[in-house]
């Protein structure tokens, strides 16, 4: 088994878009700094995050920031496969990315090898306060309704950015917890031997 210094990391893609925010997110989750000059990303980067949990254990992620244009989105099937968890980015002032969501969950769901991978749907931009159209509540309600984890942000901010990797990483260690004691649980009941039923073939009516 791989030490933790050795394991490359749960591989993090980082999807939506073209526009939305996900170089910033990225670059901001990997240490740098803001900028307000946009350059579409057409190809895919890749750096490592690690993440310490107040359980006093840590989690490494490998995240993936992933283009968001169609002509380039051989890179993002690419980088969903073998995904263990996806941050998915909409800009809130802009409501055809938000539209967009559904389309993307079905692109994570098309090409993840995973039967369920846990997704943070990212609400960026909220510091656009009179530019927004995605209300809250819309936010809530499309995380309650697919059963996804969700955060409102502001890549310009700063704001909730820093809670984005500690929730994956925590996501992550919660399903590893849950399929570890159905798995025990499993091999408990395979390996029970079957209850004596000779004491029934035995008897007889007098």
């Amino acid at each position: 088994m791989a030490t933790l210094s050795s394991f490359q990391g749960h591989k993090i893609a980082i999807v939506g878009d073209s526009g939305v925010g996900k170089s910033t997110i990225f670059a901001l989750l990997t240490g740098e700094r803001f900028s307000s000059y946009y350059v579409k990303t057409k190809e895919r980067a890749i750096a490592t995050k690690l993440v310490s949990l107040p359980n006093g254990t840590q989690e490494k992620l490998q995240l993936w920031d992933t283009p968001g244009a169609d002509e380039t989105r051989t890179y993002t099937s690419h980088s969903i496969r073998d995904v263990k968890g996806v941050i998915l980015v909409f800009d809130v002032s802009n409501e055809d990315t938000y539209l967009n969501v559904n389309n993307w969950i079905e692109v994570i769901n098309t090409y993840s090898n995973e039967d369920s991978v846990p997704i943070i749907v990212i609400a960026n931009k909220i510091d656009k306060v009179r530019n927004r159209k995605v209300k809250e509540e819309q936010v809530q309600q499309l995380g309650i309704q697919k059963g996804l984890l969700f955060l409102e942000t502001s890549a310009k901010s700063g704001l909730n950015i820093e809670q984005i990797a500690p929730l994956m990483a925590q996501e992550l260690q919660k399903r590893s917890t849950i399929n570890t004691l159905e798995s025990d649980t499993l091999s408990r009941m395979n390996n029970t031997p079957p209850k004596d039923r000779s004491i029934f073939s035995s008897c007889n009516l007098l």
